[in-house]
Formats: structure tokens, sequence, C-alpha cells
């Protein structure tokens, strides 16, 4: 028992410095792989359980040496891997699922979802573009309409993108207020093209400017259904 504890022991210490070395001495490691803790490696400290290689190791040792003689302590040296085993697989295998649990090991690297990676990409792109304005085209945004007009569509793209990444990370019932809301844009977009389907028999304005506004409500529907 006291080697198994040993077996056991020196193992975990081992796992420490092997996971923890390589990263510190190499910036690329620590950049591209994310730290797994001390709650990790345990884990894999503990369930090094020792089985058929250990066993098949210590029967192929000879009977006899060369000169005939009994190989010394060969069945001491059979029932100490018997008994690591029995300790390691059983032992620590059965121990292992409790061991989890009472560390409450979380998942290391979480995958994202492409709907939130593309999501994410979308608001850093428009906050690029936003603080581009600001700090190069200042003059331009005062006096150019157009430049005025795309910054308010990127803005309002920006608090979709921010509602619709809100949306992914909240609770249930932030969820279906977030459903609400967009039944409700819904609703105003389609009250909008009834009121541009009038606007149009008014003869009053022209047709490229009316189907410029059905496209930026259709466009904006569009991202609801993103």
């Amino acid at each position: 028992l006291i080697i198994s504890a040993l077996v056991i022991v020196l193992r975990i210490a081992w796992i420490y410095p092997s996971t923890f070395v390589p990263r510190w001495l190499s910036p690329g490691i620590r950049n591209r792989e994310p730290s797994p803790g001390w709650k990790g490696p345990l884990v894999i400290g503990w369930a090094g359980m020792r089985g058929v290689v250990s066993l098949a190791a210590a029967l192929s040792i000879p009977i006899t040496t060369s000169t005939g003689a009994a190989f010394p302590h060969r069945n001491l040296i059979i029932f100490i891997t018997f008994v690591v085993i029995l300790v390691t697989l059983v032992f620590q295998g059965l121990t292992l699922p409790f061991l989890i649990k009472f560390i409450k090991i979380e998942e290391i690297d979480p995958q994202i979802s492409i709907e939130k990676q593309e999501a994410s990409i979308r608001m850093r792109l428009l906050k690029v573009s936003m603080n581009a304005i600001d700090q190069k085209y200042r003059e331009e945004l005062a006096v150019n309409g157009l430049i005025s007009s795309f910054q308010a569509q990127m803005q309002n793209e920006l608090d979709h993108s921010g509602k619709k990444l809100d949306s992914m990370e909240c609770e249930t019932y932030e969820s279906n207020e977030v459903s609400v809301f967009n039944k409700v844009l819904k609703d105003l977009y389609q009250l909008q093209r009834k009121e541009l389907h009038l606007i149009r028999k008014e003869k009053k304005f022209g047709d490229e400017v009316i189907r410029a506004q059905e496209m930026q409500i259709d466009l904006s529907d569009t991202k609801l259904n993103d």
C-alpha cells in the first residue's frame, strides 16, 4: 500500500511541472492554449491507472537467471505490481468521478457557437468603423449627410448585434423578452411598409426614394432573422 500511495503521489507531482514548465518557457503555448489551472493536472494525475502493461512487464521477468538459480524476489515483484494495479485501477478508477465532482472541474476550452462568433466579429468591425469616422472624418461627418446616415445605420446595427449577443447569454426569461422585442419590431416594419404603399399612391415622392426606404426596412427586418 505504501508503494501504491508513493506511485500515486509521484505521478501527481510529476504532472504539474510537465504541464506548466512548457507554458512558462514557451509564450506560443501560453497564447495558443488556455491555462488548465490546478484542477486539470490533478484529474490527469489521478487517472494514471496501472494495468496490463505493468503486469506483463512483471510477468516477463524470467523464472531463473542464466546460472539456473531462481530470479531473486520475482514473486515479490509480481505481488507488488498486482497490488499497485489493484489500488490504482480499482480505488482510483472508482473515486475518479467523485474527485471530478468534488473539485467542480469545468470545461477548459468551451466551444463558442458559430452564431456568437459571427456576432462578436461583426461588433468589433462596426466599432472600428465608428471610431474611424469619429476620429478621422469628424469634419466630413458634420457636413455630409450621407456619412451621417451611414454612421446612424452602423450604430443601429451595433446596438442590434449587442442585443443579439446578450440574448445568447441571458436567462430564459430574458430570451423571451428579446423575442417579444423582435416581434414588436417586425410588426412596426410591416406598418412602415403599408405606409410606404400609401405614400406611393399619393405620387408626391419619387419612386427611387420610396424603394430606398423599402430596402432599408427589408434590411432591418432581415437582421432580426440572423
